[in-house]
């Protein structure tokens, strides 16, 4: 341990920078755009993401064309229900 030598790093203050920001300074928005998965736009996403949508009506759309909702057949399929009868037109 003799030849070791002694290295001055500066006599500043320690600075925090977030690599993640442009400017070095901590943005919730730019960590959260830096988290989260980005994919490619679809085709449809103006069919159901417009200006003046229904969000209700949106959010069940696009459940839809992702294949989410709950529909009889995959209810039947999971094995919640055990007919294909619509129970609505059942009497």
């Amino acid at each position: 341990m003799q030849n070791l030598q002694e290295v001055s790093i500066g006599g500043g203050q320690d600075e925090v920078i977030w690599n993640i920001s442009l400017i070095g300074h901590y943005s919730m928005k730019e960590t959260y755009e830096a988290l989260r998965v980005t994919k490619q736009p679809v085709s449809w996403h103006q069919l159901i993401w417009f200006s003046n949508r229904i969000p209700r009506h949106s959010f069940i759309a696009w459940m839809a064309v992702q294949g989410g909702l709950k529909t009889l057949s995959k209810l039947r399929e999971w094995g919640v229900v055990h007919t294909s009868t619509c129970p609505m037109l059942a009497g």
